[in-house]
């Protein structure tokens, strides 16, 4: 596939909207480059190719059927294939997948694959796995058909997901929380290796190695009156596999 570079000698501010950029003498498939520059646009940029870019705004929505890379991402609504970037500041997000280096921002929705970012703050937010190394916040639901990995707090109006990997000690902040099992990240492992200590040795090895041991514990380790109102709730997931 041809590469067509934009520089600031051919392309930077467009009043409309850009449409699949093609110089009349070149009519053959390209990717949309852009270095060293931004792209702003008045309207909004609907392409079949990829966009890569320093940052993007776009008064309008970004469309397309390819790929997006940049640094910041400023639209209205997005609707990739992938998304690459270190912010995103939208309304809506529809992508199979979404990689952000720093936050994830939106007034509205978040539909994709996966989902992996700092801190996520959407209405809702529906994906396979999202992993956040900060804070995940919705004003909706959050609805994952895998896992969700939040190493921060999780606040939303309702969670569900088939594993949650949870490192805090008090609960999400949720009126419902629907999971199939919960463990302790392995952000946590040291908490849990002094929690349990005593009853069965958990500082190393992985999850399916673990739960059996554990479970075998599970009478003598849920009659202790130590247990926090959180670490409660994660040791009754153990129970069983749903």
């Amino acid at each position: 596939m041809k590469v067509i570079e934009l520089t600031k000698d051919n392309c930077e501010h467009i009043m409309g909207n850009l449409y699949r950029w093609i110089p009349l003498e070149d009519q053959e498939p390209y990717d949309l480059i852009v270095t060293g520059i931004n792209i702003h646009v008045r309207g909004n940029i609907i392409t079949s190719d990829n966009i890569n870019a320093r940052d993007i705004n776009a008064h309008g929505n970004i469309i397309t059927s390819g790929n997006i890379n940049a640094r910041d991402i400023n639209a209205c609504d997005i609707d990739a294939r992938y998304i690459n970037a270190r912010n995103i500041n939208v309304r809506d997000i529809n992508a199979r997948d979404i990689i952000a280096y720093g936050n994830i921002i939106t007034s509205s929705n978040i539909n994709a694959r996966d989902i992996n970012a700092r801190d996520i703050n959407a209405r809702n937010i529906n994906a396979r796995d999202i992993i956040s190394s900060g804070n995940i916040n919705a004003r909706g639901n959050i609805s994952a058909r895998g896992n969700i990995n939040a190493r921060g707090n999780i606040n939303a109006r309702s969670i569900k997901c088939k594993i949650l990997y949870w490192s805090q000690l008090q609960m999400p902040d949720a009126k419902t929380i629907d999971c199939d099992i919960v463990y302790p990240s392995e952000y946590s492992r040291a908490h849990w290796v002094e929690r349990l200590a005593g009853i069965v040795d958990v500082s190393s090895g992985c999850y399916k190695e673990l739960l059996p041991k554990v479970r075998d514990k599970l009478p003598e380790i849920l009659a202790l009156d130590k247990w926090s109102k959180c670490e409660r709730w994660m040791i009754e997931s153990w129970r069983s596999d749903k």
